[in-house]
């Protein structure tokens, strides 16, 4: 038998339709009210404008928000069915910088990198080395973190005393650590302490 024709819909139908699946996407404001309040404020991973982001029920949203000088914040966040709004205040970092050991010595003919002698930071954060006249490392003068490098005269020492000098490693928090370092004395010795000389007459 003759089947009936198939149905046909108008373009404006269509579009209506699909603007009523639209119109059922749930979706809800996730906004992070950050203290301080210039701190960087990561949700899903990106920077948003006025710290919100629109996402549908039950999809976990990451987050972060951190700033110079504070411990930084992370957690995820399992989308509700309504608007959230979420105070973070972050608290003062606690810095920490060890510096092992404090004093480094040089015999008096150690003046290249190959006679180095090693230092090592313990921190949590940035820092500067303050290295003085006569000594030289093997990188750059700041960083981060731990690290170790190697500190050694850069000359020959052919004085008759002692060449000294402190090397400053200073935190972003103001805390510092001195390194004393000495290269020894150039120091002559003669064997036999005595010389006899037997006279002879004339």
């Amino acid at each position: 038998r003759n089947l009936p024709p198939f149905p046909t819909r108008r373009s404006s139908d269509l579009l209506y339709s699909v603007g009523v699946i639209q119109a059922a996407i749930e979706v809800h404001k996730f906004k992070i009210n950050p203290t301080p309040s210039n701190a960087t404020v990561l949700i899903d991973g990106q920077q948003r404008t006025n710290n919100e982001a629109y996402f549908a029920p039950t999809t976990v949203i990451p987050w972060s928000v951190s700033a110079t000088g504070y411990e930084t914040k992370t957690g995820q966040l399992p989308m509700g069915y309504t608007d959230y709004t979420m105070d973070v205040t972050l608290v003062a970092a606690t810095y920490t910088l060890s510096v092992s050991p404090t004093s480094r010595e040089f015999d008096y003919d150690e003046y290249s990198s190959s006679d180095g002698k090693s230092i090592s930071i313990t921190s949590n954060q940035s820092w500067t080395i303050s290295v003085p006249t006569g000594f030289a490392i093997s990188r750059s003068t700041s960083g981060s973190g731990n690290a170790t490098f190697n500190v050694y005269p850069t000359s020959y020492n052919s004085g008759t005393t002692n060449k000294t000098g402190t090397l400053t490693i200073t935190g972003n928090d103001s805390q510092f650590v001195n390194v004393q370092l000495t290269q020894k004395a150039l120091i002559l010795t003669i064997d036999p302490t005595e010389l006899n000389v037997s006279a002879s007459g004339g």
